[in-house]
């Protein structure tokens, strides 16, 4: 996919792949590696994450859904979009089998999130989607705000990724 319109996409695609990667390893671990038993350090340990993942990652969106609202405010392409996508779906698809097996190796608590069975929890299926929606929609805000509505100056990159490391860990605990 990265080799289209003569490898235009390649360094997006890479960035999306290995910042999905360095994204998950980094903040997913935060809370199960490390700082289990201190919330201080579970929430310093996912700021430091989302910096260094999103720095050494060269900036990707990560998030599918960041990506397409990029691509409905048209500042990505369609093909950009799903050349983007399919990287983060790959990053993902070979992070949580490597960082499992990394957990099960090291004796770890292995990386996952709350479960959802609807055939066995048809009543909370609405609470589940508006639950996702909700924190979507706030993190596309915080997104933006931070993104193209404010400046901080000499330090902004800093300033605006702890920011939002704080609003993505608020939007999971």
């Amino acid at each position: 996919l990265s080799f289209i319109e003569g490898g235009k996409y390649f360094k997006p695609f890479r960035h999306e792949f290995f910042g999905t990667m360095l994204m998950i390893g980094a903040t997913f671990s935060a809370g199960k590696w490390i700082g289990k038993e201190s919330l201080r350090m579970a929430w310093t340990s996912h700021g430091l994450g989302v910096i260094a993942a999103d720095y050494l990652g060269g900036g990707p969106h990560v998030n599918p859904a960041v990506t397409m609202s990029m691509w409905c405010l048209g500042k990505v392409s369609y093909t950009e979009a799903f050349v983007r996508v399919a990287a983060q779906l790959g990053g993902g698809l070979i992070s949580f089998p490597l960082y499992h097996a990394i957990s099960n190796a090291m004796d770890l608590e292995p990386f996952g999130g709350p479960e959802f069975n609807i055939p066995d929890d048809t009543k909370h299926a609405t609470e589940a989607f508006l639950s996702e929606y909700v924190a979507t929609m706030l993190l596309m805000f915080t997104i933006y705000i931070l993104n193209w509505e404010m400046n901080f100056g000499t330090y902004h990159y800093l300033i605006k990724q702890s920011l939002t490391a704080i609003a993505i860990r608020s939007l999971i605990e």
